[in-house]
């Protein structure tokens, strides 16, 4: 498999060990699922072998569990400023919410306005 992925330039070896980057891994676990349980069932990377026994708890007995490791939490927080950026982006855009330079220029028109009253 790794032979034909290098043919494809998806893959390198370098010192005895193989590269291929995760997209490319996740792709050819999509068309071969057993290659994806495998990867999971023994793993050599490191996010695969932190979550080594909830994979096995969930192709045996089915219990579905989450491990919450440092990769898992920070992916969370990842997460949570996306959907927070991609709400205040759609706040701005109905015109709910000025952008910090709008405030800024709102700011110094103001206080033309008032300087020039005085």
């Amino acid at each position: 498999m790794m032979r034909t992925m290098q043919a494809l330039g998806k893959a390198r070896q370098e010192h005895g060990r193989w590269y291929v980057r995760d997209y490319d891994a996740y792709l050819v676990e999509q068309f071969m699922p057993l290659l994806g349980r495998a990867r999971r069932l023994a793993p050599s990377e490191e996010n695969y072998q932190q979550r080594v026994v909830t994979s096995w708890l969930s192709t045996i007995f089915g219990i579905s569990l989450r491990t919450n490791t440092d990769t898992a939490i920070e992916g969370e927080i990842r997460n949570n400023v996306d959907d927070i950026n991609r709400l205040y982006e759609d706040l701005v855009n109905l015109g709910y919410v000025l952008r910090p330079s709008e405030v800024e220029a709102l700011r110094r028109a103001n206080e033309e306005r008032i300087s020039g009253v005085q």
